[in-house]
């Protein structure tokens, strides 16, 4: 257990999740949604709601496409070709 959590870095990953997801939590419990008090906050709260309900949450691979194709670079992957 040692091995896999300290020699791969498991433990330091979620140590760090805990701690950068406190923040939120204790955000979202004093203030609810009182933070939403301007058309920016409002605004991204609303795409957010619509990336997930139209269930593109993996929006970055388009992303990621447009960007290697603009750049004229191809994409790497060492993953096999899917048949």
């Amino acid at each position: 257990i040692n091995k896999i959590f300290l020699n791969t870095g498991l433990a330091l990953f979620f140590m760090t999740a805990m701690i950068g997801k406190i923040s939120a939590q204790v955000n979202a419990s004093r203030c609810m949604l009182d933070f939403v008090n301007n058309f920016f906050a409002y605004f991204t709260f609303q795409v957010a709601r619509l990336i997930e309900a139209s269930g593109l949450l993996h929006c970055c691979y388009p992303v990621q496409n447009f960007f290697a194709w603009a750049s004229g670079q191809p994409l790497q992957t060492s993953e096999a070709p899917r048949s």
